[in-house]
């Protein structure tokens, strides 16, 4: 096992994340790897940028709290911008691709997480994006990645930056969040869906074995 990814619960494995931790070398993931995350305090950032003509582009990130049956299911997004716990906060919509509403941040969305908070009743945190206006699909959507990162910081800890083979997709499974234990572990996902229904989306995100 990799000292920095690939250290899945059921190996009762810790990432090292000495140097992520300190702002040095962020993890940077591949789809389908796993990272111990090693905060409880993070800020989970959606980055992105205009079309390649300039114009604007809509992507909205949401996060599907999911506890293991259609009772403990809650969808934080853009019209829901707390959870009932209050341990995530999202930070509200950017409708263009320009600059975030974070000062000094460079991703576009933002949502703030407190792991600690989190209702037993949930164990697992589904990240998802999906197209708003001004694409057709991911694949026209340059620069797309989520970043993970120290709330209290900004330091990055975690990147995952969505590859190419999206042409086609007009929503996506980023990663889930998932209870190992005292603490979560995330893993990158990137599961490409035709999904335009948000609900929908989150639906079918609930329902992922990870």
């Amino acid at each position: 096992c990799s000292p920095t990814l690939d250290c899945a619960c059921c190996n009762k494995l810790e990432a090292d994340y000495g140097m992520a931790a300190g702002g040095v070398n962020p993890l940077q993931m591949k789809r389908g790897e796993i990272a111990r995350i090693p905060l409880s305090n993070l800020l989970v950032g959606l980055n992105w940028e205009r079309a390649r003509d300039g114009s604007e582009i809509d992507v909205d990130s949401s996060v599907v709290l999911y506890g293991g049956s259609a009772d403990h299911i809650e969808l934080l997004y853009y019209g829901n911008l707390d959870s009932n716990d209050h341990s995530v906060h999202h930070l509200g919509d950017n409708r263009t691709g320009d600059a975030g509403r974070v000062v000094g941040a460079i991703d576009k969305e933002n949502i703030e997480i407190d792991l600690s908070k989190v209702s037993p009743c949930y164990s697992r945190m589904i990240f998802v994006v999906n197209i708003y206006s001004g694409a057709d699909n991911l694949g026209a959507v340059p620069g797309f990645e989520i970043n993970i990162k120290d709330r209290n910081t900004g330091r990055k800890l975690i990147g995952y930056t969505v590859d190419n083979g999206y042409e086609n997709m007009q929503s996506m499974v980023i990663g889930v969040a998932r209870r190992c234990g005292s603490g979560w572990d995330f893993k990158a996902i990137g599961e490409g869906t035709h999904y335009t229904d948000l609900a929908e989306l989150a639906a079918y995100a609930a329902v992922l074995t990870w």
